[in-house]
């Protein structure tokens, strides 16, 4: 019996410090969110804000606002202390809500990919088809069967947050299937966009070649996250199977918005930028005409003389 009780008060302590380091984890998160708004938000006012309305630059606002202003709401349920009975009723809803920031992301990544591809009409297709099976499969996981930790541990710590019990072995593996989702829709945005990318201008500073070089870095990135967390929740169910979900959900959100304002300010670039791109078709134009340039022999010189 002593072993027992041994045994469950480390399980509580392990429960514990594993709720506490999560909090730690969302409030950083939330730290990280607010600082690329701030500095982002002049090159947001001139690039985004005062652009006509485009379908991008909604998905723009909900990805980076939506998260800036709900976030607020999730560190209230899953920080605070609570009993038992409210979280009850305010789980669902709570966990419900976090499915924007994987949809509002994962549009984004699609619709540049499908810009980029020249909008052709079997790579919409194949987008759509996949993004509907991401939102299929995100509806599942957030809003059915949310499993909450044991009554007796808000009993024992006379309250705790308001969040699912990732560590449960069927909501770890719905989870899982949620974050192979997203990363098949990574991969399929990544391989359209890489088979087209020979078809458009890849000089130096063109559009083209910044969404090669930044854009393939934003879907690695995206892609790297969601492959992590997924294998995470596919491994044997550990208490710190939720812990990769607040980074998953803030991050990727960032990073879209970050992939659009590198590319409107491509578009729309500022006088030191312009500087900068004039800089470079200079010096590959010196370069180009220095490699087409024959190369001096003896004999030339010999003419030379003559």
């Amino acid at each position: 019996m002593l072993a027992d009780a041994t045994m469950v008060v480390g399980e509580l302590l392990m429960m514990v410090r594993v709720i506490q380091e999560t909090r730690y984890g969302m409030v950083a998160a939330y730290c990280l969110c607010i600082y690329e708004w701030l500095c982002s938000l002049g090159e947001e006012v001139s690039l985004i804000l005062h652009a006509p309305w485009t379908g991008i630059k909604f998905a723009y606002l909900l990805s980076r606002y939506y998260p800036l202003l709900y976030w607020p709401f999730v560190l209230w349920s899953f920080c605070g202390d609570h009993q038992y009975a409210l979280c009850t009723s305010l789980a669902r809803p709570i966990n419900a809500l976090l499915m924007p920031m994987q949809f509002c992301s994962q549009g984004i990544m699609a619709m540049r990919a499908y810009a980029f591809t020249g909008r052709e009409t079997k790579i919409l297709v194949l987008l759509a088809t996949c993004y509907a099976l991401l939102v299929g499969i995100g509806i599942w996981v957030f809003t059915v069967h949310i499993v909450l930790p044991a009554a007796e541990l808000y009993t024992l710590l006379g309250g705790s947050g308001c969040f699912p019990n990732y560590g449960d072995p069927e909501m770890a593996y719905r989870y899982g299937i949620s974050m192979a989702a997203a990363v098949l829709m990574d991969l399929v945005s990544l391989l359209a966009m890489l088979s087209y990318h020979r078809r458009f201008d890849n000089s130096p500073g063109s559009l083209s070649r910044l969404f090669i070089s930044q854009g393939l870095f934003v879907f690695i990135c995206v892609a790297l996250l969601d492959a992590v967390a997924a294998v995470i929740y596919f491994l044997p169910t550990m208490h710190y199977s939720g812990i990769f979900l607040p980074l998953v959900a803030l991050t990727s959100n960032l990073l879209a918005c970050r992939i659009i304002l590198d590319l409107r300010r491509k578009v729309n670039p500022t006088a030191s930028e312009l500087a900068r791109q004039h800089s470079v078709l200079v010096r590959e134009d010196l370069r180009t005409r220095d490699d087409a340039r024959p190369a001096l022999t003896p004999l030339h010189y010999q003419q030379g003389s003559a």
